[in-house]
């Protein structure tokens, strides 16, 4: 009556086991009304539904509808349903509805829900995680910039074109 037939169900070593990160197999939790001011780091999970005010290194961040934080996130996989102030370096970034990020997202794959929003750019990178803090697009500056070519004193001609009327005239030819 209460048996099961051999077929139903495997014996435990031949059931596929979880994939378990560094650190454990539950998150570490900041629960909502927690304020931590400091860096925070993890080999494992962590779900922050309180406040961090510093950087965060971590394998895996979920940031519930109460979360917030204001630094640098570096974080394998990313899930935002509250609030960053800062800049992302993630693998993998989820944007639920209810997120609002303010500042640079760098990552190599994106999802966003209709109603996220985010100020900020956006930048794919095949390894987010290599980069540092301050390659983000607002820090970053041009190579080299452009600059006209000169010819001889008071005579400048556009770059690539130098037979053009303009680069006649301003020559003096």
């Amino acid at each position: 009556m209460f048996s099961r037939s051999k077929t139903e169900s495997a014996p435990m070593a031949e059931r596929p086991q979880p994939t378990r990160r560094e650190g454990g197999d539950a998150p570490s939790i900041i629960s909502a009304g927690v304020v931590i001011k400091g860096d925070l780091a993890s080999a494992g999970d962590i779900q922050l539904d309180g406040t961090l005010e510093g950087d965060i290194r971590c394998a895996a961040l979920t940031i519930g509808e109460s979360g917030r934080v204001k630094g640098t996130i570096h974080a394998d996989a990313l899930v935002v349903r509250g609030r960053i102030d800062g800049t992302v370096f993630s693998n993998t970034v989820r944007l639920d509805k209810s997120a609002q990020v303010d500042g640079d997202l760098t990552h190599r794959s994106i999802a966003i829900e209709a109603g996220a929003k985010v100020t900020g750019h956006i930048i794919h990178r095949d390894k987010p995680l290599d980069m540092q803090t301050d390659t983000s697009v607002t820090a970053r500056k041009p190579a080299s910039t452009a600059q006209p070519e000169r010819l001889s004193p008071g005579t400048t001609a556009l770059p690539g074109n130098d037979s053009s009327p303009v680069a006649k005239s301003i020559a003096g030819s």
